[in-house]
Formats: C-alpha cells, structure tokens, sequence
C-alpha cells in the first residue's frame, strides 16, 4: 500500500527503513536519469530528493528537526551529492 506524499527506503537486506514525508516539486528541464539528491552535513547525509527519468515532477522530503540542527551548525550544506537509480 502506498500513501500519498510518502516514500518508504529500504535496505536491500530488507531490515532497516525509513519512512520519509514529501511534497511535490517541479523542474524546469525534464530528467535525464532516476536519481536521489542528498545534502551533506559533515559526515552526515540527508535524503532531500527523488526525481524519475523523463518527469518534471520530483518529490522533496520535507526538513526533519535532524536537518535544522545540522544547518545551524554547518551554516549550509557542504555539497549536494545525486545518485543516479540504475532501472532493474
């Protein structure tokens, strides 16, 4: 089942998950590849958003209080990493 506005990670072991809020985003161009963009705090990464090949519309992952901790201290992200979803 799958509810609106929310995205469910799994690892592939299927033991550890995350349940991530989202709302909707828009690009300007539309994606070439599948990808997941994190921002970097640190050591740390955070899941900002999941895009599909061939859309404009994405989904953002809405700031967890994790988030505003770590932006306080780092002031910004240090680097936006993407990966790209290879299709199975």
């Amino acid at each position: 089942m799958s509810t609106p506005g929310i995205i469910v990670v799994k690892s592939v072991e299927q033991k550890a998950s995350a349940v991530i809020p989202t709302m909707p985003v828009e690009s300007v161009d539309v994606q070439s590849a599948s990808q997941l963009v994190f921002h970097r705090y640190g050591n740390t990464y955070l899941l900002s958003q999941v895009w599909s090949q061939g859309d404009f519309n994405g989904r953002e992952a809405n700031v967890a209080s994790t988030e505003r901790k770590l932006a306080k201290q780092y002031k910004a992200p240090d680097k936006t990493a993407a990966v790209a979803i290879a299709a199975e």
